[in-house]
């Protein structure tokens, strides 16, 4: 699978964790910035990353703002995202065609403009040192794949 199909996923793993966005106020740290843990995490027989990170810009009830960067094999992509924890699509900004949305629950959904489904769930630690993004990717033409993503805190 190539960059154009994890990155996605990876943008919208980025998004935080669920056991701390059912707090009221949400408990995700921002800002704070975050690094892909390449060796920890699993891609599921796709394209593997060389680097990721995420910076998580706004955090309340009604303003969830990010922004994303992948790279592997095939060069680097970036894209960010504002929206509300309501389950609504929105396009992410920098990847021409792709919605993503999140719930408070920390599930979230992405429609890309070839066909291709993402849903999946953050999680945090408890501690706020690490998040998990786990995901199927499904594709116009049956393709699954399931990604699991480690992100560390640096900042």
């Amino acid at each position: 699978m190539n960059l154009r199909t994890i990155l996605p996923v990876a943008l919208a793993f980025s998004a935080l964790s669920l056991p701390a966005l059912a707090k009221n106020p949400p408990l995700a740290p921002a800002p704070s910035h975050w690094k892909l843990n390449v060796a920890a995490s699993d891609f599921g027989g796709g394209s593997k990353y060389t680097a990721g990170s995420t910076s998580l810009t706004a955090n309340t009830e009604n303003n969830l703002r990010w922004q994303h960067s992948d790279t592997n094999s095939q060069g680097t992509v970036s894209g960010s995202w504002v929206g509300a924890y309501d389950g609504k699509l929105r396009p992410v900004t920098g990847i021409k065609g792709e919605e993503f949305s999140i719930k408070r629950d920390g599930t979230f959904h992405i429609n890309r403009t070839d066909g291709t489904t993402i849903d999946g769930t953050i999680i945090t630690a408890d501690d706020f040192k690490t998040y998990t993004e786990t995901a199927t990717v499904k594709t116009k033409d049956g393709h699954v794949q399931h990604l699991k993503l480690i992100y560390d805190r640096v900042k």
